[in-house]
């Protein structure tokens, strides 16, 4: 055990909109879509739960579960590298919008 004490960088994942400003799963489900790894018809499992949300008809925990479903119904059997792709793509999208008061903490 060394007697230096070097600063280490954290990584910190956000899926409910705590760091980020949106959901993170939400912003892969789509990716996945979009980039055919999913098929088009996942958007349909969540699309009305959506809707109801944000008519405020309806709840964010029941569009989120729905959207959980989905990934989690979809995932089996997808390569790694189509995750990957998806993952980077959210990332490179999405890396500046996050709440500031949370990027200053980190920062």
């Amino acid at each position: 055990m060394s007697d230096r004490t070097e600063l280490q960088k954290v990584a910190c994942f956000d899926v409910d909109g705590t760091i980020f400003r949106s959901s993170l799963l939400i912003e892969l489900v789509e990716a996945l879509i979009a980039q055919g790894s999913f098929p088009e018809s996942v958007r349909d499992t969540f699309r009305v739960r959506e809707a109801e949300w944000r008519d405020r008809k309806g709840d964010y925990e029941s569009y989120i579960e729905a959207v959980v479903r989905a990934f989690m119904e979809h995932l089996k059997g997808l390569p790694v590298a189509e995750f990957d792709r998806a993952s980077s793509l959210v990332i490179d999208r999405n890396h500046d919008r996050v709440y500031r008061y949370t990027r200053d903490l980190v920062s």
